[in-house]
């Protein structure tokens, strides 16, 4: 090698390599966005964490849906703890929405012990700036697991070929995603619970109810489900850009036989589903006792 060669090589090494980062995951910039907001939980207090990280349209479940920013801003502020860290976590292929779960725990203050367990769910929405936003939030109290929870995620599917709903606009994905809402419902009226969720869930739904460790899979979905009939109506459902994940919320009513005029309980849900084989089916499925509904006449 020349002297001048050996000079450009010494110049070459002393240049900067300038690389161009790719846009983050959306997948564990959801996961790091659940976990910033679970510290701002403890660092800021749980009203100014959720007056953070909530979108504008924004539902908790109180236990039927409102709207979340009104509500925490007549939350008072409070000592309670409320900790928690996300157990899975899912996104959609145009990496717009997503959804969280995992267990939490309740303290009535720093100074006392843990006072209630359970799990959450929240969806989430990439917002024009690339900040994820919870859009819902939704939980149930059950008894204490032992042990940390262990993160598991689930990446989008490929698109399958000539998926014509991923080319649809806004509303018509959004009509898909009712009408199965309103098929799991039909059937589940006519044939009962098992019956519905034997045709619409999916293989590795997520069932949450209250007082029961989450359940995953269809088998022990089916084993935590009481034996019942459902009627409801979804008063809300929104589907990601590749419509190939999706959640509605609403309310309905329980019923131990089909002809029954009384009613078991009353209930308000919020339900995710995922669509990979052109077919919606469920992955997630929360429902919580919900208050009669207000007389509006006497």
């Amino acid at each position: 090698m020349t002297r001048s060669q050996r000079f450009l090589a010494a110049a070459l090494l002393a240049v900067p390599m300038i690389t161009t980062a790719g846009p983050p995951d959306p997948l564990q910039s959801l996961v790091e966005a659940e976990r910033a907001f679970a510290r701002a939980a403890a660092d800021k207090g749980v009203r100014a964490a959720f007056l953070q990280y909530l979108a504008d349209e924004a539902v908790v479940f109180r236990p039927q849906a409102v709207e979340a920013r009104r509500w925490y801003l007549n939350y008072p502020e409070s000592e309670a703890g409320l900790a928690w860290e996300p157990a899975f976590a899912e996104v959609s292929r145009s990496g717009d929405l997503g959804y969280t779960l995992g267990p939490w725990t309740y303290r009535p203050s720093l100074r006392d012990s843990i006072q209630a367990y359970g799990h959450y769910v929240t969806v989430w929405r990439r917002q024009a700036d690339g900040a994820w936003k919870a859009v819902a939030d939704i939980g149930v109290p059950h008894p204490p697991q032992a042990g940390p929870a262990t993160l598991s995620l689930r990446p989008p599917a490929p698109a399958p070929e000539g998926d014509s709903l991923a080319l649809a606009d806004a509303f018509t994905r959004r009509q898909a995603l009712l009408d199965a809402e309103r098929d799991f419902f039909a059937r589940a009226a006519v044939e009962g619970m098992q019956a519905a969720y034997r045709e619409f869930a999916d293989p590795d739904l997520r069932l949450l109810r209250s007082e029961s460790p989450p359940a995953q899979g269809l088998p022990a979905a089916l084993d935590l489900l009481s034996p019942g009939y459902l009627t409801g109506f979804p008063d809300f459902a929104e589907v990601a850009w590749t419509a190939d994940l999706g959640y509605a919320y609403g309310t309905g009513l329980l019923r131990r036989t089909r002809t029954e005029e009384e009613t078991a309980g009353r209930y308000s849900y919020l339900r995710v589903w995922r669509r990979e084989t052109g077919a919606w089916k469920i992955a997630l499925d929360v429902t919580i006792p919900a208050e009669p509904a207000k007389k509006t006449s006497p």
